[in-house]
């Protein structure tokens, strides 16, 4: 996986190959708002997004100051 900054363009590169692919936060958010705007359930569900979310405060909770 590379990841160019300050850009954040995000791509796939094996065997020589590269496959570049949209932002999935990016895709989160425009589905989250589409889902609002249709009155539908997001595809990420509410349980997912805890999950992640608490993840990434245990991941924090347990980094050092830089």
């Amino acid at each position: 996986r590379l990841l160019e900054l300050p850009t954040y363009d995000i791509s796939f590169e094996h065997d020589g190959k590269t496959l570049k692919i949209e932002d999935p936060l990016a895709l989160s958010v425009a589905d989250f708002l589409a889902a609002v705007a249709e009155n539908r359930a997001p595809r990420i569900a509410k349980d997912h997004i805890l999950c992640n979310m608490n993840l990434l405060k245990e991941i924090y909770d347990f980094s050092e100051p830089i």
